[in-house]
């Protein structure tokens, strides 16, 4: 009952109404709890919505955990995630994201959490820590953001961007260092990396095609 205290006011904030049902039956199942209850807990949910003006919330211990989930910076991490969790049938390329691919330790803490299940459905009931919980929850519910059909070449594209921002840090971090190395007195070091670079270039090169070749 807690989960369904934690997601119902999720469902109804979501601004589309003809996304709701959808949302409702994901919950009721996901949950196993019947349609009927979850829908009931969404309607008083929403009329707590629109009665009253929803307060600021201001980062506590409690709170400051949380990933702003209108954070630019973190917002493939977030749409990668929700896509893992709502429709992992269509995450064919999860595997081949690195670990360093999330960058707040929500993410990379909920990530390990979907590993540790390996082929297994990630069940709520099977996630033991409170806050890892109440982004599953959030996350569960959240809709995809974006104007189409949420298909498997539109996953894959923001998969590929999602290491495509990756190695452009890497590709960034290796130019600093080599140009910290003098080339004439470290020149094997040098070569090496340099070589690394070229090779990081080449995989930004794919993935960048890959992700939008798959729009």
């Amino acid at each position: 009952m807690n989960a369904l205290n934690t997601a119902a006011p999720l469902v109804a904030a979501i601004r589309d109404k003809s996304l709701r049902p959808e949302y409702i039956k994901s919950l009721s199942g996901w949950l196993g709890t019947e349609t009927e209850v979850v829908t009931a807990a969404v309607n008083t949910a929403l009329k707590k919505v629109t009665t009253s003006a929803a307060p600021v919330e201001v980062p506590t211990s409690d709170t400051a955990w949380r990933p702003n989930p209108n954070e630019p910076t973190l917002m493939l991490e977030r749409e990668v995630l929700k896509a893992k969790l709502q429709m992992p049938g269509l995450v064919l390329d999860w595997k081949t994201i690195e670990e360093d691919a999330f960058t707040h330790p929500a993410y990379r803490e909920l990530r390990r959490i979907i590993d540790s299940f390996g082929t297994e459905p990630v069940l709520l009931e099977n996630v033991s820590d409170e806050r890892m919980r109440q982004l599953f929850t959030e996350l569960s519910v959240e809709p995809v953001r974006t104007d189409g059909a949420v298909s498997d070449k539109y996953v894959a594209s923001i998969v590929a961007r999602l290491r495509e921002v990756l190695v452009s840090r890497k590709i960034a971090d290796l130019k600093s260092s080599l140009q910290r190395l003098n080339p004439v007195e470290n020149q094997e070091q040098y070569n090496g990396a340099f070589a690394d670079l070229v090779a990081l270039e080449t995989q930004k090169r794919g993935l960048h095609e890959l992700s939008i070749g798959s729009l």
